[in-house]
């Protein structure tokens, strides 16, 4: 859905804003109410104004509302760990990460096709993703949903754990943050068309190794992904700024820095639901995704309002790379046992 809006800086960030902050509020509203309902309204909203703004392509407070209500990954991922948990937590997870980028490794052939053409095909799959929806889309807590309406948001997540969920949600933003610098880094690579499909199909290559190390501590996991990205963030700036190598292969570099992110998301989501009352997957999901979205439109603001250079960038990756092992190493900080 965001590739519609990429031919123009302001329609693109004002989608992103308001996809962040509709991810936590329909990740609420289907924790509070009914998912089933939620994912249907969402769809249903989604695909209205998907329609005007076939006929009105301009239109910002469509494009303003489908940012906002359009956001059924919270409760999709939500949904699945409710629904199918005879199957590992980030096995499912895994496969929502999956279900998102997979689409993205297509993005070259996206860009080259007319608007027109765009709409028509995004109205035509998201209608079958509503009827789809609507017959198929069951969870079983909705049929506690009295008992979950009553919950208190203090209940959210577990006391012995908010420390950890603290730190390791703003990590996760830096890194984030890091990772869309590198992404909107070589959008200015005007001879590399396919690299965004290249980054993609990276992304989800390194969603599905994540399975393979599942049996491993998940805060190790993201501690020693985030040293490796600091150490390897050095690279850029060692080799073109001091010792003056003109031949540095940028775009391979940031295909291993956006890889090595992506790793980490499935672990990052299994962690945080772990922590949390199982009554709020949906706004969990949804501050995380909100986290995601906040760190795409964060890098793409400063980037495109400041016109920054390439030593800037550079710069600002390695720093949010440390500040992420930084904050990762507080989440896995145990507490001095007193006596």
């Amino acid at each position: 859905m965001y590739a519609l809006f990429q031919d123009s800086v302001h329609n693109s960030s004002l989608f992103n804003a308001m996809e962040a902050f509709g991810a936590i509020f329909m990740g609420f509203l289907s924790d509070k109410f009914c998912r089933r309902k939620t994912n249907i309204l969402s769809h249903f909203i989604g695909l209205c104004l998907l329609i005007l703004i076939y006929f009105h392509r301009s239109l910002l407070p469509a494009i303003f509302l489908l940012g906002f209500f359009y956001n059924p990954l919270p409760i999709l991922r939500a949904g699945l760990v409710d629904n199918f948990t005879r199957f590992p937590r980030l096995y499912l997870l895994m496969i929502s990460f999956v279900i998102q980028f997979l689409p993205w490794s297509f993005y070259s052939i996206y860009v080259a096709t007319p608007t027109s053409t765009m709409l028509d095909i995004a109205i035509g799959m998201l209608t079958a993703s509503f009827i789809g929806t609507f017959f198929f889309f069951r969870d079983k807590r909705d049929l506690n949903i009295r008992e979950r309406s009553r919950q208190s948001l203090a209940s959210l997540v577990h006391s012995s754990s908010r420390k950890r969920v603290f730190y390791t949600v703003i990590a996760f933003f830096m890194m984030q943050g890091a990772y869309f610098f590198t992404d909107n880094l070589q959008e200015n690579m005007a001879d590399l068309p396919g690299f965004y499909s290249v980054i993609s199909a990276a992304t989800t290559v390194c969603v599905l190794l994540a399975l393979t190390f599942r049996d491993i501590s998940h805060v190790s996991v993201l501690r020693v992904n985030y040293g490796i990205n600091a150490a390897l963030s050095f690279v850029p700036l060692l080799a073109i700024y001091l010792f003056k190598v003109t031949q540095f292969d940028t775009a391979f570099l940031i295909i291993m820095l956006s890889g090595f992110s992506a790793f980490t998301l499935p672990f990052v989501y299994d962690i945080t639901m772990n922590s949390i009352n199982a009554n709020y997957r949906g706004s969990a999901c949804g501050v995380l995704d909100f986290a995601f979205s906040a760190a795409s439109l964060f890098s793409a603001s400063i980037i495109n309002l400041l016109n920054v250079d390439r030593l800037f960038c550079y710069s600002i990756i390695t720093i949010g790379l440390f500040g992420a092992l930084f904050f990762q190493t507080k989440a896995e900080k145990k507490p001095k046992v007193v006596g």
